[in-house]
């Protein structure tokens, strides 16, 4: 193989990895905006009202005994 046509392969190889780059990057920026909008549409709950949803329910479940075991 002579230097030019290596030349010429290296230089298809460094476009081709060019834009294989670009498109990842599009996919990467796709899908972070993708994950934005669906949070948006479905924000999650605040801590404080998933710590009160679970709070509330332990006090309607009352306190849990178990047996024990006497000697």
């Amino acid at each position: 193989m002579d230097a030019s046509k290596a030349t010429k392969l290296q230089q298809q190889l460094a476009d081709i990895t060019k834009k294989s780059n670009e498109e990842e990057e599009k996919c990467r920026q796709a899908k972070a905006k993708l994950e934005d909008a669906l949070q948006t549409q479905n924000p999650p709950p605040p801590p404080d009202a998933s710590t009160n949803l679970r709070s509330r329910a332990s006090r309607k479940q009352g306190p849990q005994s178990f047996p024990t075991q006497q000697a």
